[in-house]
């Protein structure tokens, strides 16, 4: 199995060192936010639930989040209602959320980017969707829920304190 090294900035947030940027490896299948591989730089690359999984196994000393992990996130953050304000970029926690958009997986068309963005966890939910927390331009709502395994979407690591 190849490793690569992740030398991401860290946030501190309810005991975990979560990192500050997208994930941007180039990984076969991966996706540039809206097909451009222009906002690679700002934005990551766009991972299906198998490929995050996959690389978060290779990149020592860092793990994808569970859904308990996300679940402390947003209980540190003041909630799901009002949360996203402290992730987005310029927000309270230095989460620093930027908004990558994502690939739907029914029409392979890229949407919302600039928008919205969401970040998977490694927790499955049943055989075909696992679970993403995912932010929105136009309010300040986490959202939190079970999706198809197979959309394109952000991925940020951690690291236990």
């Amino acid at each position: 199995m190849t490793h690569f090294v992740i030398e991401h900035r860290t946030v501190p947030i309810a005991d975990r060192a979560w990192s500050v940027e997208n994930l941007g490896v180039p990984w076969p299948g991966s996706w540039a936010p809206n097909g451009d591989e222009g906002l690679v730089t700002s934005y990551g690359r766009l991972y299906t639930y198998a490929m995050a999984l996959d690389l978060a196994a290779r990149a020592p000393g860092w793990r994808l989040p569970t859904k308990e992990d996300v679940e402390a996130l947003i209980a540190a953050v003041l909630g799901r209602d009002t949360g996203a304000a402290a992730l987005k970029a310029g927000g309270s926690s230095a989460f620093e959320a930027l908004l990558a958009g994502f690939r739907e997986p029914e029409d392979q068309t890229f949407r919302r980017t600039g928008k919205q963005t969401g970040f998977w966890t490694a927790t499955p939910a049943g055989e075909s969707e696992a679970w993403k927390f995912f932010l929105r331009a136009e309010d300040n709502r986490i959202r939190f829920k079970p999706v198809s395994r197979d959309y394109g979407d952000s991925v940020r690591l951690i690291r236990d304190r």
